[in-house]
């Protein structure tokens, strides 16, 4: 399993009162991101990437985290970590 993410996925550069919107419903939501917030999220993201992790060992296939900061990038061989899970 190859997981694709842009490396501001993982480590948002937000803080302060912020208008987030949606990009697949158009939707938009205020909110303010606190230092406290940041950090939950953060956590929330590496529990997720860890449960992913967990599951693929369990199923015996490996996880290759891929993250990006150029979100349309094609994942090349060269770019994958050797090895595996």
């Amino acid at each position: 399993m190859l997981q694709v993410y842009d490396k501001r996925e993982a480590d948002p550069p937000l803080h302060g009162d912020l208008a987030l919107v949606d990009c697949e419903t158009g939707d938009t939501r205020e909110v303010t991101v606190s230092r406290s917030l940041l950090e939950a999220y953060k956590r929330a993201h590496e529990d997720y990437c860890k449960e992913l992790e967990a599951y693929c060992h369990e199923v015996r296939d490996a996880v290759l985290p891929h993250p990006h900061v150029d979100p349309v990038r094609r994942a090349r061989a060269e770019d994958l970590p050797l090895g595996g899970s």
